[in-house]
């Protein structure tokens, strides 16, 4: 899990338990949504491109991404 997920949560807890959510904590909520937006962009980019490159046969190829995806998801 990555920092801003944690904290993601973290405000989404809050926000559901009542709790008003000040303006830094509105504004923390917008970049980690940010941060969470370009994380997931980046995961799906290098699953399609593993899938190619397994379709390709290309098995250097694809360990290589598989270890970027390794590297982004833990």
């Amino acid at each position: 899990m990555k920092p801003f997920h944690l904290r993601l949560a973290q405000l989404w807890t809050k926000a559901c338990n009542g709790q008003k959510l000040s303006t830094m904590e509105i504004v923390e909520w917008v970049e980690c949504l940010h941060a969470h937006r370009n994380w997931v962009s980046k995961l799906n980019e290098l699953q399609n491109w593993a899938d190619v490159a397994a379709l390709v046969n290309d098995q250097d190829w694809e360990n290589r991404l598989c270890e970027q995806i390794d590297k982004l998801i833990h």
